[in-house]
């Protein structure tokens, strides 16, 4: 072999030892930077579950999660579950109010929390501590009232049952006023007022309302007042706008449906945010989910001619119950 030949063999020699160094360092790198995560969801099954498989799968390519159901949780040494070295998650990731009550409690101060599906973050302190981020289990008011205008793009007169001491059913009422226009009109009618629901009901169906919007408000709506609620409305054909999918299960013409995998997606968006910026951020804020129409098909058929057909074909069905 002349001469050049070895020179060139050895240098190929060189730089393939050397392309395998660089690529060994590279996933040296990349490990010791994984980030840690401890992921709780609410209960088994379920759509808490859902999000929380989704969020992990979405971050299976460069975090390491420990995922626990909340029950997990309490009988686990979850806060040692990650690493070697003891020193916790580097972010704590929750599915539901309790799992994320629970992390907000127990992880370190200014470590980052992040949350997804709870309905109400302030009510359970999630809003006062500092570094915690997370989506909301509900629509907003504005989303739900784009949805059901497109729904039934000739309602003008929309009835709301509400209680007058329900903080909740107030901030609703004033987001919606702002959120109506010119276009739409607010027919309110105070539950508190009647010793009986259907008093109530009675007289917000005297007023000629085109269609029924059901806010998430317990102060208003249970088991009973949803089947009253429904019943009255189907007898009267006018259509309901419910607050989640459940409702349109029960009887409820179209409503809005918040989708888990989807909160699992953004949870995860939200945990790669997170380990960016560390305890770099004081932040605390809540987040709208992506809402989406869903309609009852046998209820929707009653009274097709009001809705609009674009807006149906684009919905998803649940099937009643």
């Amino acid at each position: 072999m002349s001469h050049a030949a070895e020179k060139r063999r050895s240098l190929r020699g060189f730089f393939s030892a050397a392309l395998c160094a660089v690529a060994a360092e590279a996933g040296q790198a990349r490990a010791a930077h994984r980030v840690a995560a401890l992921l709780v969801y609410d209960g088994e099954g379920g759509a808490y579950q859902r999000a929380a498989e989704v969020c992990a799968a979405e971050l299976a390519g460069d975090f390491d999660v420990v995922v626990l159901s909340e029950s997990q949780l309490n009988t686990a040494n979850a806060w040692r579950a990650i690493g070697s070295d003891e020193a916790g998650p580097d972010v704590y990731l929750a599915a539901g109010a309790r799992s994320a009550a629970a992390l907000a409690k127990r992880a370190p101060a200014g470590a980052p929390v992040r949350y997804c599906l709870v309905a109400s973050p302030g009510a359970i302190g999630l809003l006062d501590r500092p570094n915690t981020v997370g989506v909301l289990a509900e629509a907003s008011v504005d989303d739900q009232l784009r949805l059901l205008r497109r729904a039934l793009p000739k309602v003008r007169r929309l009835g709301v049952l509400y209680h007058s001491g329900s903080k909740r059913s107030l901030d609703t009422l004033k987001q919606a006023r702002s959120a109506a226009g010119d276009s739409l009109t607010l027919v309110a009618e105070d539950v508190a007022r009647s010793d009986a629901f259907s008093e109530a009901l009675k007289r917000l169906f005297a007023q000629d309302v085109d269609a029924l919007w059901m806010i998430a408000d317990p102060a208003v709506y249970n088991a009973g007042t949803v089947k009253a609620t429904l019943i009255r409305a189907l007898r009267e054909r006018t259509p309901v706008f419910g607050f989640s999918a459940s409702l349109v299960r029960a009887g409820a013409a179209l409503g809005v449906q918040v989708d888990p995998a989807a909160q699992g997606r953004r949870l995860a968006e939200l945990a790669r945010e997170a380990a960016l910026q560390g305890e770099a951020t004081t932040v605390s804020r809540a987040l709208a989910p992506r809402a989406l129409l869903v309609v009852n098909a046998l209820v929707v058929e009653k009274m097709r001619s009001r809705f609009s057909h674009e807006a149906l074909a684009e919905a998803a069905e649940v099937k009643p119950r």
